[in-house]
């Protein structure tokens, strides 16, 4: 997605990723004192101040969350299969990183049992062996 926006902005003369980067801006907010730019574990306050104007106070200082991929609902449903045929036990005994019979039960396991969750092991193992694939 970044690729995309940087190839449209930069057509287009505009800096979409460190736009607070601008020379003059940069000197405007040194001159700023620091109480009025941070206070107690509270950053941005400027731009939040700016906000309430236009954004409700739950969102504008709703505490900082990650962005969650459900890898979990995916590795049970629609890339168990994927996951299942990159994984198999002739490419993962070729690779000789991992031994076959465990990746077997990791995926058995994820798959069949509702609660347990290993889809980190699982997305791991996918990325280095299709790494491993493409560049040794």
């Amino acid at each position: 997605m970044l690729s995309k926006v940087d190839k449209a902005t930069m057509a287009n003369g505009l800096e979409a990723r460190v736009p607070l980067l601008d020379l003059h801006l940069v000197e405007y907010a040194l001159r700023i004192p620091a109480p009025l730019k941070v206070k107690y574990k509270q950053g941005k306050l400027i731009f939040k101040k700016l906000g309430e104007k236009y954004v409700p106070p739950e969102i504008l200082y709703r505490p900082k969350h990650g962005f969650n991929v459900p890898l979990k609902l995916w590795f049970k449903g629609p890339l168990f299969d994927f996951a299942n045929d990159i994984l198999n036990d002739n490419a993962v005994r070729q690779g000789g990183y991992f031994r076959p019979e465990v990746v077997r039960q990791i995926l058995q396991q994820h798959r069949q049992q509702p609660q347990l969750d290993l889809s980190n092991q699982i997305f791991t193992m996918l990325c280095f062996e299709l790494w491993r694939c493409q560049h040794l």
